[in-house]
Parts: structure tokens; C-alpha cells; sequence
């Protein structure tokens, strides 16, 4: 039966740690709307708060089902985690609590797999498993100092991506 899932209490839990992994991982979501909240009068602004994490948790959700559901063969859906959320001052993750493997699966994934050397992820990609795949690797904190900034806009990246897929199409 379509909706069997209801009544089962693993479809619950399994929802509930995903609504809570994408709150946890959502922090770059609360930092911006917080910032264009600050901007409305202020008997809005926690009005606007809500409605933009709520939409913004129901599209990460909506596309982890949607790629599952999809089940494209070719595509390997690689998680670099390093326990920190090291945009925002080092804070640790709950993610080494969390089943991220466990929940692509129920996503409708084929397989998963937990990565800890680089060697693994080099040979994951070297022989495509031609399956919807999801791999968490564990990588070391850090960052490369100086970081690097992009030398080119949004719009020049926009535009170059519209010129390389115009070519994919025509080689076609």
C-alpha cells in the first residue's frame, strides 16, 4: 500500500533525524534569514523567521526524497565531513551521532558507504558502482591558509556553466 509508511514508528524516527539534521546543518539558512529578517518592521520579523527555516528544511528534505526517488545511476553523492562547522567559529557537529548512510537509504538510496582515508574515496570514484550512492567521508579539520577567494563573479560562473552545458548538448 502507498501510504503503509504512516504507521510505521522507523518512517517517524527517520524523519524526525532528518528534520533535526537539517536544522543542525541549516545554521548558514539561519544566519541569512536572520539577516534579511532584521530588515522587515519588527512585528514581522519572527513571522519571516519561521516561514523561511520551514521552507527553507522542506527543501533540503524534499530534495534529498526527489534524488532518491529519481535514483539516478551516475551519481555518487559525496558528504565531506568534518565534524566542525568551521565557517562559523569551530563549533563541533552532532554528525558523528547521526546515521547519514541510514537516512539516504531510507531516501531511497541503493547503497552507502563510511569513508575515513582518502585512498577509499579515490577508488569509490574510480569504479563507478552504477547505483545511487551516498558516501560519508571523514575528512580533517582545517582550512588552507591563506584560503583562496574566487577570482570570478556569480554571474561569470552563471554564465560559464550556460556556455558548458550548450556544448554538452551539441556534442550530443
Amino acid at each position: 500500500m502507498m501510504f503503509e509508511w504512516i504507521a510505521d514508528p522507523t518512517a517517524w524516527l527517520g524523519l524526525l533525524t532528518l528534520i533535526v539534521l537539517e536544522i543542525v546543518l541549516g545554521i548558514d539558512n539561519l544566519v541569512f534569514i536572520a539577516i534579511l529578517a532584521d530588515k522587515l518592521p519588527p512585528h514581522l520579523r519572527d513571522r519571516a523567521r519561521l516561514i523561511g527555516l520551514s521552507l527553507a528544511l522542506l527543501m533540503r528534505l524534499g530534495a534529498l526524497a526527489a534524488i532518491g526517488y529519481r535514483a539516478p545511476a551516475n551519481l555518487l553523492h559525496v558528504l565531506l565531513d568534518n565534524a566542525l562547522h568551521e565557517s562559523t567559529g569551530g563549533q563541533s557537529t552532532v554528525s558523528q551521532a547521526l546515521h547519514f548512510g541510514q537516512i539516504a537509504l531510507a531516501c531511497g538510496y541503493r547503497q552507502r558507504h563510511v569513508l575515513n582515508e582518502p585512498d577509499q574515496l579515490a577508488a569509490l570514484v574510480a569504479r563507478p558502482t552504477g547505483e545511487l550512492t551516498f558516501v560519508r567521508a571523514a575528512i580533517l579539520p582545517g582550512v588552507a591558509q591563506p584560503l583562496p577567494r574566487p577570482a570570478v563573479s556569480p554571474a561569470q560562473v552563471t554564465e560559464r556553466l550556460r556556455r558548458y552545458i550548450a556544448a554538452q548538448e551539441k556534442s550530443r
